[in-house]
C-alpha cells in the first residue's frame, strides 16, 4: 500500500488558525515577561505552561477553557459557535 497524505479540509485549516489566534491572544495577555510584579509573574509562568501545552496538543477546548477561566466569557456569533463545536 502506498500512503498519500491528505490535504487538510477547510474546517481543519480553519480550526488550526483559530487555535493559533487564540494561543497568541492568551500568550500576549499572560506572558510572564510582561508582568512587573514577582508574585504574579510566578502565576503567569504556570498559566503560560498550560496555555503552551494546550496549543502544542492542538486542544482548542482547553484553550477556550483557560480563556474563560482567566479572561471571562466571550461573545459568540452563530457562525463561530458552529466552527467551535465541529472541530
Amino acid at each position: 500500500h502506498h500512503y498519500e497524505p491528505t490535504q487538510p479540509n477547510e474546517k481543519q485549516t480553519e480550526g488550526k488558525l483559530e487555535i493559533k489566534t487564540l494561543f497568541r491572544q492568551l500568550a500576549k495577555a499572560f506572558h510572564p515577561d510582561k508582568e512587573p510584579l514577582e508574585h504574579l509573574k510566578e502565576e503567569k509562568t504556570s498559566l503560560m505552561k498550560k496555555i503552551t501545552a494546550a496549543y502544542e496538543n492542538q486542544d482548542l477546548h482547553g484553550l477556550l477553557r483557560l480563556e474563560k477561566e482567566h479572561l471571562g466569557p466571550r461573545e459568540y456569533t452563530e457562525d463561530k459557535i458552529e466552527v467551535r463545536i465541529f472541530i
